[in-house]
């Protein structure tokens, strides 16, 4: 789906075209023409903005992160598929997955130190530690035995135990993600708690709608 480098794209391009309106620049459409590349035998002659080189490996850091992830959840949840497809431990084994999602993580590490930025490293590395607080928060969920109680305080502290979970395992990476692209175009800090807070409430809503359509069957 490749969601998550989109949306740190999309934060880049949408803060540019805010800070020329704001500045009283030319418009987008201007820019577009002035700034942008035309593919040659495009039947659309698509036009591609000139983001800034950081963001653009940004966008590639968030989704290497995000596919680690996705080979270590699926060794620990004992996943047969991923998407209709043979899981990645289903076809070359356990270690093999684990050692794939290690190296994608370490060459994650290294672009995002080649950002040469120590906020938005400490930033992005931040994501890591939530992906696991989140896993750790779901063994505990299905290694315990699940209540029926009714009370009225148990599920409030449920509800509010799963929507932690959803933000550590993955509103998390869309948060800090679109947060760093600010950090990275040196906003000041409205813009860059704005972009925070749109990556939160969409990753939230992204896996709110995820895990309907897993009790659907859809």
């Amino acid at each position: 789906k490749k969601i998550r480098p989109m949306m740190v794209l999309l934060m880049s391009r949408a803060m540019v075209a805010s800070a020329n309106a704001v500045n009283g620049a030319t418009t987008t459409s201007e820019q577009l023409q002035q700034d942008a590349h035309y593919r040659g035998g495009d039947d659309d002659n698509m036009v591609e903005d000139k983001l800034f080189t950081s963001q653009k490996r940004l966008a590639e850091i968030s989704e290497m992160i995000h596919t680690a992830s996705l080979f270590h959840d699926d060794v620990i949840d004992k996943a047969e598929t991923r998407r209709g497809s043979p899981a990645v431990h289903q076809v070359f084994g356990n270690k093999v997955a684990i050692l794939a999602g290690d190296y994608l993580l370490a060459r994650a590490s290294v672009f995002l130190a080649r950002l040469r930025d120590v906020e938005v490293v400490e930033t992005m590395s931040t994501i890591i530690e939530h992906l696991v607080r989140g896993e750790v928060m779901q063994m505990k969920e299905s290694g315990s035995s699940s209540s029926s109680s009714s009370d009225g305080n148990d599920m409030e502290e449920r509800l509010v135990h799963y929507l932690r979970k959803n933000f550590y395992k993955t509103a998390s990476l869309m948060a800090n993600s679109c947060k760093s692209a600010a950090i990275l175009g040196k906003y000041d800090d409205s813009v860059i708690e704005g972009a925070y807070k749109y990556g939160k409430h969409l990753g939230i809503a992204f896996q709110l709608v995820d895990d309907v359509l897993d009790y659907d069957g859809s």
